[in-house]
């Protein structure tokens, strides 16, 4: 990967079609099985991240 890409993750996301107008995060979300933090803040991540995200960052914030 790191020869084929030169070792640059921005280089893979844009030879996959990924950049500007088509997100990586959205493709996550929509087709690789992660969730979007249901409180409304905007972090994205894998199920077990969203629940410690939550747990970290919105415990009795809200009930």
């Amino acid at each position: 990967m790191a020869v084929r890409y030169e070792a640059s993750v921005p280089r893979l996301l844009a030879e996959h079609g990924f950049g500007p107008d088509k997100s990586v995060t959205d493709a996550a979300v929509n087709e690789g099985g992660w969730e979007k933090c249901p409180r409304g803040c905007g972090y994205v991540g894998a199920p077990a991240s969203v629940t410690n995200h939550i747990r970290k960052h919105h415990t009795n914030k809200e009930s």
